[in-house]
């Protein structure tokens, strides 16, 4: 910065709108960064830059808040789901077991009657 001499009120005037023009743009430009700075500090931009970091693919904020409400949503619907299948799986593998013990007792029960009959017979 070179510094000149201020030769009358004039240029001291001049000299004193400058600075304060000058203070005001410094003043907005550290406003801003104290905002942007805020805005990095977000839990969810931190989380939106760790996967960002982790995966190597650049991800949307917006998009990602979408989607992730999307996600979050299939996930609970897949929850639901699992649970309802371990549920109805749990049915059919008692009712599977019920049919194999009764064609089990069917089984024994004619074969059992039909060697009665061999040993009769012999």
């Amino acid at each position: 910065m070179t510094e000149h001499r201020i030769r009358n009120i004039d240029e001291l005037r001049s000299e004193i709108r400058r600075m304060k023009h000058r203070a005001n743009d410094q003043e907005k430009r550290i406003a801003e960064d104290i905002q942007a700075i805020r805005e990095s500090l977000r839990p969810e931009n931190i989380l939106i830059r760790a996967l960002s970091n982790i995966t190597g693919i650049q991800i949307n904020k917006s998009e990602f808040l979408k989607n992730g409400v999307l996600m979050g949503i299939g996930l609970l619907l897949q929850r639901f789901a699992f649970k309802s299948e371990n549920a109805l799986e749990h049915k059919v593998y008692h009712w599977v077991d019920r049919l194999f013990n009764k064609l089990k007792s069917y089984v024994a029960r004619f074969t059992s009657s039909r060697s009665e009959k061999v040993d009769a017979e012999s």
